[in-house]
């Protein structure tokens, strides 16, 4: 034979899902419903833009903000907090890397014991 064909490059899947993963039963169940009323970061955005001043003075009050008179930089703050809130709620999704191996190589090992 001339040369050898290739086959197909195939990939294995793992069929986990991949991303943060829920740290409370609530969050677990679907029965999770946030201070914010919503999970989305979009959403929240758009709430905040269509809130009137008086309302967004408010609900800066509930969560733990001072209102200040610039509706822009407030609703900056919110949007943070918001992230800040939510972050904590989702664990960081596995790290699936191959881990290293704690014991140093042979080659390593026998330099090493030269010292001896």
């Amino acid at each position: 034979m001339a040369g050898k064909k290739k086959g197909k490059q195939l990939t294995q899947v793992h069929g986990k899902t991949e991303g943060p993963q829920p740290t409370r039963l609530d969050q677990i169940m679907g029965d999770f419903v946030s201070r914010y009323k919503t999970s989305n970061l979009e959403e929240y955005i758009e709430d905040l833009w269509d809130m009137g001043k008086v309302d967004l003075a408010n609900h800066s009050v509930v969560q733990g903000l001072i209102p200040i008179d610039n509706k822009e930089e407030l609703v900056n703050r919110l949007i943070k907090q918001f992230k800040v809130y939510h972050s904590t709620l989702n664990k960081p999704a596995p790290d699936n890397r191959v881990k290293k191996e704690r014991f140093p190589s042979p080659e390593i090992q026998a330099i090493l014991s030269e010292g001896r």
